[in-house]
């Protein structure tokens, strides 16, 4: 008798898995939105399941808006719907500057839980590194979210601050020779606490707010803050695609604006000097209850010591709380090394959920 071998499929068959170039639709309604209205889909799965709500999911209309040419010479920006079959199931994100001085941008990868595990991260991370590798970035950075998990080995930072659980995400950046440089920390403030008192502002400064765009009298200095967040915040090792002039900073403002964002600025101005030396950034989108972003803050380093990065945080909030009296938190990130921001973010009230890992890939 001739033996035969009878071969036997448990489960469910294996389906393809693709990534495609996302087109960007003129509009959320036309022909070609589909991708982009899949992508905004599992991307507010990912940010509802990450977050336990719905704090940072972006409208459509929103997440358009970021994906809209900035203006900046040499701003790339590309993304991919991953797909099982014909099911969406993640995206593959690559988005940097290759004028600035060393060509850096960030990769991001996000597959659906249900998903994980069969090769569609790698298979996304491979495209954006192959799009990188093609158009002449040099550095790339990708960030990771853990939660708090004593049970397993910690990876600590190059900073030398914070570490970060050896988890399925940690596994999967070292896999594909990521390196942790630095370590954030992700934390929330209850809206409805009461905000606490802090030392009499020093009278060399006053507190300045605005709603949207930033008044023409402010825009040179606006411009330069952001720029100051390049060089003074803290970046570790890593360069920064960051570029700060007219064209990015309307960029920024159209960005936050876009489908009616709440977009208010709290700034301190040197009362000699008339110019802005501080400033804090709080977004809101247009449903109003759910968590206000905070952005850019920062004190120019030669004004720090005066109690400015509180007065303008403080400032900010209980000016949000006047504005949308319905929106429940404000959520904020901090570099672990930032003591300083971090202390103030503990004297306000500000409460850690969870950290987040900033690696780094130079390409050869």
């Amino acid at each position: 008798m001739t033996p035969s071998l009878t071969l036997l499929w448990i489960g469910e068959p294996m389906t393809a898995l693709t990534a495609t170039l996302m087109p960007v639709p003129a509009s959320v309604r036309a022909p070609d939105a589909s991708d982009f209205l899949a992508f905004c889909d599992v991307r507010a799965q990912l940010s509802i399941a990450m977050n336990g709500d719905d704090r940072n999911v972006l409208t459509p209309e929103q997440a358009l808006a970021r994906l809209q040419p900035s203006g900046v010479d040499g701003q790339v920006t590309e993304t991919w719907v991953i797909r099982a079959g014909r099911e969406a199931i993640g995206y593959a994100g690559l988005a940097g500057v290759l004028t600035s001085n060393v060509p850096t941008a960030t990769v991001t990868v996000a597959i659906l839980a249900p998903h994980e595990g069969i090769g569609a991260g790698s298979l996304g991370l491979e495209r954006a590194e192959t799009a990188a590798r093609r158009v002449g970035f040099r550095e790339l950075h990708a960030d990771t979210r853990h939660k708090t998990n004593e049970a397993v080995e910690a990876i600590p930072a190059r900073t030398g601050v914070g570490a970060v659980p050896r988890d399925g995400a940690a596994r999967f950046a070292l896999r594909h020779r990521y390196r942790l440089e630095q370590v954030g920390r992700n934390a929330s403030y209850d809206l409805t606490a009461v905000v606490p008192e802090t030392d009499t502002p020093d009278s060399a400064y006053r507190i300045v707010q605005w709603i949207g765009e930033t008044p023409d009298v402010h825009r040179s200095d606006r411009i330069l803050l952001r720029a100051r967040m390049v060089t003074d915040a803290s970046h570790g090792e890593m360069s920064s695609d960051e570029v700060s002039d007219e064209p990015s900073l309307a960029a920024h403002e159209r960005a936050c604006l876009a489908d009616d964002g709440l977009l208010l600025v709290t700034a301190a101005e040197h009362v000699a000097t008339g110019r802005l030396v501080a400033v804090n950034e709080l977004l809101l989108g247009r449903v109003r209850t759910r968590s206000a972003q905070q952005l850019d803050t920062l004190v120019l380093a030669e004004h720090r010591g005066r109690g400015l990065g509180l007065q303008v945080k403080r400032a900010g909030i209980r000016r949000l709380r006047e504005l949308a009296p319905e929106c429940p938190r404000v959520a904020t990130w901090n570099a672990a090394e930032n003591t300083h921001m971090l202390a103030i973010n503990d004297r306000l009230g500000f409460t850690t959920s969870s950290s987040d890992g900033v690696w780094i890939k130079r390409l050869i």
